[in-house]
């Protein structure tokens, strides 16, 4: 039976997103207008559209075009550079930017697998943008099939396709990551600067409570009523609420298209293609998409000397394929994220016990809801309140936060049960009365990356322990509670054949149907074949520790086994943030990038400080 269910959710998803991404008809019948939606749309989009000449003659990103490059004796185009940054993203973004500020007499070079997407060349629809901007184009899923995985493969990386969700690193976390895994600095001064230093130039700021959308006031009420914590959410957004209402619910995961982006006086997200990669654009830093890199070379006293990787010139060629390149460097800061990362020193030749182990995703279950009142759940920033209640289930700073999640027709009805294809479509015909929310688990227990032996490509070993499942259920159903006491209609419960709420208009009888369906979902329990789990964060799989046998790397992000390899990502922490993790990755990324640079000046005699 076991198999079965797994069968059936697999197929059962599959079918009810390409239907829901795809249905012209669907999308018109439930009221979901598509982009642009608004005037203040149509208005940026006349004005992205007007601009596309000039943005194409005078592009924000220009990049080395290795076309028409003649390739060595040995087959490979040669490339050189003194400081070489895999990856573009929260980690390597940051760390290109500081070091082109700080070490101007040093050439320096970001590459990146994915491509970039200005705004008029930007995907505007749920499939496009998954298979463009995504890992594996949004199908990447662990092992055993239980959890999907989205991670961001694109110029600017996960910046460029977060929810703007700008949390610091909690201090309980931080004591936890000095006390438990040996990391001194995680409670220094000098790291609360950097933290305070990428919160700075992200621009974080938080809404006010009439900014909130339906989703987030449903968690707001619900969370009053029942007097459970409910903070409001820091974000890395500029601009009115306002210039975020008619669009940003939807779309904010396939880059930002926030109404007025393009304006004066308005604004969007600011990932850090508008701030690091610009600086280090401005400083003369050299850009390369498209480029996958296979290993990284050393001498043999183990130095880096560069790397290898197949290079392509635009998204239509097959990824594994391309020309071959290989990139000449000094230093080499690899940045390919969680998941990436640990793959390209494992293929390298690196041998430390923690690479791709360690690894944290932060499990999701989601919490579906229908009212009588219209929710229009595609508007407004997608996460702007939290509820903290049960983030500390175990007294041990594990437990999950309850916020609001994306509402695209695919990815934010995917919890709605399937009976039949009929009973299907007059329960998404509601989609204009849906509001949708994300509990998100601070796993304590951890998977690992493993390397396919025939594609190279990362695997995702990884099943949610007992323990965070526990979690898990208890905030589902205080999620339901909230859903329940701010007045929802139907309440959706996200396994297979799970039980749904209904309101009756008795009082005890109501609550006697909601402690009916609580009953039972407790006994089916968040079963791997059942439950739609999913991951929008991952990290830990190159662990600092303060020796080897406790980490990949070191506190400064120095790779133990090699001489002049960094890694400056999410793969650095030693255990889950319990928060979004962007404004971690980027405080560490800018830790590393400071240590980078003392590296390099006490190597060249000069004065040993970067703090800019």
């Amino acid at each position: 039976m076991a198999a079965l269910r797994k069968v059936f959710k697999a197929f059962a998803t599959i079918a009810r997103l390409l239907w829901a991404r795809s249905s012209a008809s669907f999308h018109a019948a439930a009221g979901f207008p598509g982009y642009p939606f608004s005037k203040e749309g149509e208005e940026e989009l006349k004005i992205t559209m007007e601009s596309a000449a000039t943005a194409e003659a005078s592009p924000e990103f220009v990049f080395e075009d290795l076309g028409h490059r003649a390739p060595a004796a040995d087959g490979a185009i040669q490339l050189s550079t003194s400081i070489l940054i895999i990856g573009s993203g929260c980690g390597g973004g940051v760390v290109a930017g500081h070091l082109a500020k700080a070490l101007p007499h040093h050439q320096l070079m970001v590459v990146e697998k994915g491509f970039w997407y200005p705004k008029h060349k930007a995907p505007v629809n749920e499939r496009d943008g998954l298979s463009k901007l995504y890992e594996e184009g949004g199908t990447l899923q662990s092992n055993d099939g239980s959890l999907a995985v989205f991670a961001g493969s694109t110029w600017g990386g996960g910046s460029t396709i977060n929810w703007g969700v700008s949390w610091q690193l909690p201090a309980r976390t931080r004591r936890e990551w000095n006390k438990k895994y040996g990391l001194q600095f995680a409670e220094s001064p000098e790291f609360q600067d950097c933290l305070d230093y990428v919160s700075n130039v992200g621009k974080i700021q938080t809404w006010k409570e009439n900014d909130h959308n339906s989703s987030n006031m449903v968690i707001v009420n619900g969370s009053h009523r029942l007097g459970e914590a409910c903070v409001t959410v820091p974000q890395n957004i500029v601009g009115d609420a306002d210039a975020h209402n008619k669009i940003c619910g939807a779309f904010c995961a396939l880059t930002c298209k926030g109404s007025g982006a393009n304006i004066a006086g308005r604004g969007g997200k600011v990932a850090v293609t508008k701030t690091y990669l610009a600086d280090a654009r401005e400083r003369g830093a050299r850009f390369l998409q498209g480029f996958d890199v296979t290993k990284l070379v050393f001498d043999k006293r183990g130095n880096v000397t560069g790397a290898e990787g197949l290079w392509r010139a635009d998204p239509s060629e097959p990824a594994g394929t391309g020309r071959k390149v290989f990139i000449s460097a000094k230093k080499v800061v690899v940045s390919g994220g969680t998941l990436n990362t640990p793959v390209i020193l494992q293929k390298s030749g690196l041998s430390n016990w923690w690479i791709g182990r360690n690894l944290h995703l932060h499990p999701v279950v989601f919490c579906l809801a229908e009212w009588k009142e219209e929710t229009r759940p595609w508007e407004g920033s997608i996460i702007s309140v939290a509820n903290t209640e049960h983030t500390n289930l175990d007294n041990d700073g594990h437990g999950a936060v309850i916020e609001g999640m994306l509402m695209l027709p695919g990815l934010g009805t995917a919890v709605l049960p399937w009976k039949s294809s009929l009973d299907f479509k007059k329960r998404m015909l509601r989609y204009n009365h849906l509001t949708n929310q994300v509990v998100i688990c601070r796993d304590r227990d951890s998977g690992r990356i493993i390397l396919d032996p025939k594609s190279g490509k990362a695997r995702v070993e990884y099943t949610v322990s007992d323990f965070d499942k526990s979690h898990l259920m208890e905030s589902l159903v205080a999620t339901m509670k909230i859903n329940h006491a701010a007045g929802a209609q139907k309440i959706y419960t996200p396994v297979v054949a799970g039980p749904i709420y209904e309101r009756l208009d008795d009082k005890d009888a109501d609550k006697k149907a909601f402690d009916e369906v609580v009953a039972k979902l407790r006994k089916i329990g968040l079963t791997n074949d059942g439950c739609s789990y999913g991951s929008a964060h991952q990290m830990g799989t190159c662990r600092m520790g303060p020796t080897p046998r406790m980490g990949a790397c070191n506190e400064k992000g120095k790779v133990w086994e090699r001489n002049g390899l960094y890694v400056a990502d999410a793969s650095l922490m030693p255990a889950s943030s319990g928060v979004n993790p962007m404004i971690t990755t980027q405080g560490l990324a800018e830790w590393v990038a400071r240590g980078i640079v003392v590296d390099i000046l006490k190597e060249e005699g000069a004065e040993t400080k970067s703090k800019l």
